[in-house]
C-alpha cells in the first residue's frame, strides 16, 4: 500500500513540475513567441494583437520580432494596413530571410486591389532588391501586368519577351505568351498576330494552367467574327474538358446565346489557312454600337476626335463627353485611337456638334462620313 501511495505521489510531483515548467516557459521570450504562433492559426485576432504588443514591449531586441510582424501582416484584414506592415518588414529588417516573401505579399495585395502605379514601383524595387529570389518571376509578372494597366504596353512586352527567353518552366512560358497576346490585342486588335499567339499556347501548351482561358478567348474571337460554328465548338469543348474552370461559367452563358444560330461542330483550333485570312491590323470599334443604333444602308455623319496615343486618356475623354453626345465609339488604329461621336443624317447637325465640342470641351473634331454596306463600315474624312 505504501509503495502505491509513493507511486501516486511521484506521478503528482512529475505532473506538477511539468505544469510549473510550462508556466515558466510561457513567460519566457521563446514561450511567448510559441504562443503567438499558435494564436496565428486561430481567429482570435484581438488576443494575437494584444500578446504581440506585449512581446514588443518586453523584448524590443528579440530575434523573433520580424516573424511576429509577418504573422500580424498575414492576419490583417485591411489591405492598406497589411501593405504598411509588409513594407516595414522590407524596409527595416534588411537581414530578415523572409524579406522577399513580405515584398511578394505586398505586391500581391496591390495587384488584387488594382493599385497599378504603386504596384509598378514596388515591383521594380523588388526586382532590384531580390534579383536571385525564388519570387523573382512573380515580381516580373506583377511589373508586366502593372505596365499593361498603365498603358505602358511596350515596356510590358519587353518584360514578357525576356521571360520567354530566360525561363523554361511550362506554365511560366504559357503565361508570358498569354500576356503578349493581350498586348497584341490591345495594339493590333483581333489580328493575325493575336490569333497566332493563342494558337501557340493551345498547340504547344495543351496542359498548361491557362488553357481554359485561351479556349475561351478563341470562342470570343469566333463569336465576334460571327463564326458561330467554331465559337460554339470552342465553348462546348471548354465546358467538357474544364467544367470547374471559372471560364466555363461564362462559356455556358454564351452557348445559350448561340443556340438561335443552330451551330454545328467544327475544328476551332486555327490552322494556317485560317490565320492567313486574318488581317495584320484589325481596326474595329472598342465600344460596340448597340442594336438600336445600327446604321441603315446609306450615308451618315459623325465627329472624329483624335488621334490619341494612350488608351486610358482616350477612354477618359470618351467618358467625359458620353452623357452629352451619343453614341460614342473608340476605334483602334495602327498606333493610335480615334473617338467617333454621334450619328447624324445631315452634315449641318454634325457641324453643330463640332462647334459645341470646341466651345464646351476644347475638343477639335473633324466631320467624317460613314457608309454601311452590308456588314462593313466605311469612313471618309472631312
Amino acid at each position: 500500500m505504501k509503495t502505491y501511495i509513493h507511486y501516486i505521489l511521484l506521478i503528482s510531483l512529475i505532473v506538477f513540475a511539468y505544469t510549473a515548467m510550462a508556466s515558466i516557459a510561457a513567460t519566457t521570450e521563446t514561450g511567448q513567441f510559441n504562443e503567438i504562433k499558435k494564436l496565428s492559426h486561430t481567429r482570435r485576432i484581438a488576443e494575437l494583437n494584444t500578446l504581440s504588443k506585449k512581446f514588443f514591449q518586453m523584448y524590443p531586441k528579440s530575434k523573433h520580432i520580424p516573424d511576429i510582424r509577418l504573422i500580424l501582416a498575414e492576419s490583417e484584414k485591411v489591405p492598406d494596413t497589411a501593405i504598411k506592415s509588409y513594407r516595414i518588414l522590407v524596409d527595416k529588417y534588411r537581414y530578415y530571410p523572409r524579406r522577399d516573401y513580405a515584398q511578394y505579399r505586398l505586391c500581391e495585395i496591390l495587384y488584387l486591389t488594382s493599385q497599378w502605379s504603386i504596384l509598378r514601383a514596388e515591383s521594380l524595387k523588388a526586382i532590384r532588391l531580390f534579383g536571385k529570389s525564388t519570387y523573382l518571376i512573380h515580381f516580373e509578372f506583377f511589373l508586366a501586368k502593372a505596365n499593361i494597366f498603365l498603358d505602358k504596353l511596350y515596356e510590358a512586352r519587353k518584360i514578357c519577351q525576356r521571360i520567354t527567353q530566360t525561363n523554361h518552366d511550362y506554365n511560366t512560358l504559357s503565361k508570358a505568351i498569354l500576356l503578349i497576346s493581350h498586348i497584341d490585342k490591345n495594339t493590333t486588335g483581333y489580328s493575325k498576330k493575336y490569333i497566332n499567339d493563342l494558337r501557340e499556347i493551345i498547340v504547344g501548351f495543351k496542359k498548361a494552367d491557362i488553357t481554359p482561358t485561351v479556349i475561351y478567348l478563341l470562342g470570343k474571337y469566333y463569336e465576334k467574327k460571327r463564326d458561330y460554328d467554331r465559337s460554339f465548338s470552342a465553348y462546348r469543348d471548354l465546358i467538357t474538358k474544364f467544367p470547374k474552370a471559372p471560364e466555363s461559367v461564362y462559356a455556358r452563358r454564351r452557348l445559350s446565346r448561340l443556340k438561335k444560330y443552330n451551330p454545328r461542330s467544327a475544328n476551332y483550333i486555327p490552322d494556317d489557312k485560317t490565320i492567313d485570312k486574318i488581317d495584320m491590323i484589325d481596326i474595329h470599334p472598342e465600344i460596340d454600337i448597340d442594336e438600336g443604333e445600327k446604321l441603315q444602308r446609306g450615308i451618315l455623319y459623325a465627329l472624329s476626335l483624335g488621334p490619341f496615343y494612350n488608351l486610358k486618356s482616350t477612354r477618359d475623354i470618351a467618358n467625359l463627353i458620353k452623357n452629352d453626345f451619343k453614341p460614342i465609339s473608340i476605334v483602334r488604329l495602327r498606333r493610335s485611337f480615334v473617338i467617333y461621336v454621334g450619328r447624324f443624317k445631315k452634315s449641318e447637325s454634325a457641324l453643330s456638334v463640332k462647334i459645341r465640342l470646341a466651345e464646351e470641351f476644347g475638343l477639335n473634331g473633324n466631320i467624317v462620313r460613314i457608309r454601311k454596306d452590308y456588314k462593313k463600315l466605311y469612313l471618309y474624312g472631312e
